[in-house]
């Protein structure tokens, strides 16, 4: 009795183009191509100003660079021996894919101007820091 088998060349083809499908399929599916699997939040503080006055002013610049709406949900401001959380308006922001807002009104207390502060942005799914130097008005 003679046994057939598909030929070397064939196997070698459907192996390929097996391996390319799922290729393509994961990457997809990384870079969010496929729905929401892949949609992810990308902050990125793009600057900081902290003045020291009559009242200590936080504002934070903010951009997403990523494919879903960021909710930011604090601000924090440290420094080595220092720590407060910044009491910003509104309590709750939203920057939207691709968009970004400056944060403004943040009140602070206690800073010194010269010294070196990090601001801690953190949403529901991260969080983001930038360095700013107090200033005096």
């Amino acid at each position: 009795m003679l046994r057939r088998g598909i030929s070397p060349v064939i196997a070698t083809v459907v192996l390929v183009a097996v391996a390319l499908i799922l290729a393509v399929a994961l990457a997809g599916w990384v870079m969010g191509l496929w729905g929401t699997l892949g949609s992810t939040e990308a902050l990125q503080v793009v600057s900081a100003s902290l003045t020291n006055a009559t009242t200590n002013n936080l504002n934070v610049t903010v951009v997403n660079k990523g494919t879903t709406t960021a909710k930011i949900i604090l601000i924090t401001l440290t420094n080595a021996t220092w720590s407060e959380t910044a009491l910003c308006t509104p309590s709750e922001i939203e920057i939207r894919a691709g968009n970004y807002t400056t944060i403004t009104r943040c009140d602070v207390s206690g800073i010194l101007a010269g010294n070196i502060y990090t601001v801690r942005v953190t949403t529901l799914s991260g969080t983001y820091t930038y360095d700013v130097r107090a200033i005096q008005a």
